[in-house]
């Protein structure tokens, strides 16, 4: 268990504090608050601002709490809402324990679409712009890190959203309506010539392709970059 979820913090007299009650529970959401921000930055040291503002609402402590402790869950998400507990020790060592929530926004610089990008948009330079975004809800797992290069969309992204790695793809060898180097193999004879993919492929997966003189349409199987090969019997 993380080392912080076992910290315990004795609560002070409050003779000259006012409110005993109150006291105590700003310090218990003060601590479990710095807590839940601790791991969060464990869970992704690259989080820029981390803001967790305890949910406090009908919350009582014991009139005789003289000590607290902070529980939070073996496994903490990067959610838009967190949740643990406080066990009040009261005089007579009974605990009391308090479920405590907190909404958390948190801040991480990350590609964004610069603009609306369409479904199968080869990613160029112009494409992404680094932003700060409140990343709470997302898998941080899930996030694109990646640089611009032969990758393309896998759906329509709206400008200004985080892109994740299920939103973009290598670009194919060969994409529809591409002209493709084409070996077309006749026993011991190879011809080398082009044509046109009419569908996209990757290496081992055989597509439709067209002659670029007629329109003779046949088979032929991706082996490369705009490469195809055909066998003639």
């Amino acid at each position: 268990m993380h080392r912080a979820a076992l910290h315990l913090l004795l609560i002070v007299p409050f003779a000259a504090w006012g409110d005993a009650q109150s006291v105590a529970l700003d310090l218990a959401m003060t601590s479990a608050a710095g807590q839940v921000e601790e791991r969060l930055r464990v869970l992704d040291p690259e989080l820029r601002r981390i803001e967790v503002t305890p949910v406090a609402r009908g919350l009582r402590v014991p009139v005789d709490a003289r000590a607290f402790h902070v529980r939070l869950p073996a496994k903490v998400q990067l959610a838009s809402r967190v949740g643990g507990w406080v066990d009040f020790v009261r005089n007579s060592g009974v605990r009391t324990s308090m479920p405590v929530w907190f909404d958390v926004r948190a801040y991480k610089q990350v590609p964004t679409a610069a603009r609306d990008l369409r479904l199968h948009e080869v990613i160029a330079d112009d494409a992404l712009v680094v932003r700060e975004v409140n990343v709470e809800g997302v898998r941080i797992s899930e996030l694109f890190a990646g640089q611009p290069g032969q990758l393309r969309t896998t759906r329509f992204i709206s400008a200004g959203r985080p892109l994740g790695k299920a939103d973009v793809e290598q670009v194919p060898p060969v994409v529809a309506q591409q002209a493709v180097a084409v070996r077309v193999v006749s026993g011991t004879v190879v011809i080398d010539t082009t044509a046109v993919a009419e569908q996209e492929g990757r290496i081992g997966q055989v597509i439709r392709v067209r002659n670029q003189t007629n329109t003779a349409r046949y088979m032929a199987l991706v082996t490369g970059n705009q490469q195809v090969e055909a066998s003639v019997q």
